[in-house]
């Protein structure tokens, strides 16, 4: 237990050495001391702390707002935040049940990332069918539509985290999701365009994802993208 370590015998008190280890993890962070940063949050038992680090970071690299090579990388925090997630099942908290609400959304948040980096994965492999298939998860999850009837709901979910900077991370990550989905759908219409040329007229699966591009598209005209992909997805309508 925590009683047996050196840090221990220097600070016997409990809530001393939780002060301590949240002040030294401050630091760190501060200092772009990430993995330190977050290692020591967890040792504090500051979970969602060590989570929400996890994720503002995670969610630089998914964005691209981060180039692939600083460190932490994508692959070691998207290790770290399964470390907390099974530290946090294991700790007494967690086995009682007792998760707070912060460190829930910090969770789900997390879980929404992971599904993010599968998708640009399987979209850089060329994995056609993969990444149609975590786009629909996505949509499930309101971040971006294939379904005219998903549209709204999709922006309500994007002004919701948008607005009050309730959370900056998910809503920084949507532009490369829209790409993504669009760019997958549109070739997924070809291949069914040319399928069905060869059979010598349309069928119902290219009015289908007509409608699944249009409601990407119309997604993305109503959200802050940056001019390149808003450019791409007009080349794409």
């Amino acid at each position: 237990g925590a009683e047996g370590t050196p840090l221990a015998r220097f600070v016997p008190e409990a809530a001393a050495r939780r002060d301590l280890l949240l002040t030294t993890a401050q630091h760190c962070q501060a200092k772009a001391k990430y993995e330190e940063a977050i290692e020591l949050y967890m040792r504090a038992g500051g979970h969602a702390r060590a989570l929400e680090l996890v994720n503002q970071q995670l969610g630089n690299h998914l964005s691209g707002h981060l180039s692939a090579s600083v460190e932490p990388s994508a692959a070691a925090l998207q290790r770290q935040g399964e470390q907390v997630r099974r530290d946090v099942a294991t700790s007494a908290e967690g086995l009682a049940g007792r998760g707070d609400a912060e460190l829930a959304a910090q969770e789900d948040k997390f879980q929404t990332l992971l599904e993010v980096a599968g998708l640009l994965q399987a979209a850089t492999e060329g994995n056609l069918a993969e990444t149609l298939r975590l786009v629909r998860g996505l949509q499930d999850r309101r971040l971006v539509p294939l379904e005219h009837s998903q549209v709204q709901a999709c922006l309500e979910e994007y002004q919701r985290r948008v607005t009050g900077r309730a959370d900056c991370v998910v809503p920084a990550v949507v532009p490369r999701v829209v790409l993504v989905a669009a760019r997958a759908v549109h070739t997924q219409l070809m291949e069914w365009e040319s399928r069905e040329r060869a059979m010598g007229g349309a069928g119902p699966n290219t009015a289908v994802l007509k409608g699944q591009l249009d409601a990407v598209i119309a997604f993305g005209s109503r959200i802050n993208l940056p001019r390149e992909i808003s450019f791409e997805l007009a080349q794409l309508a």
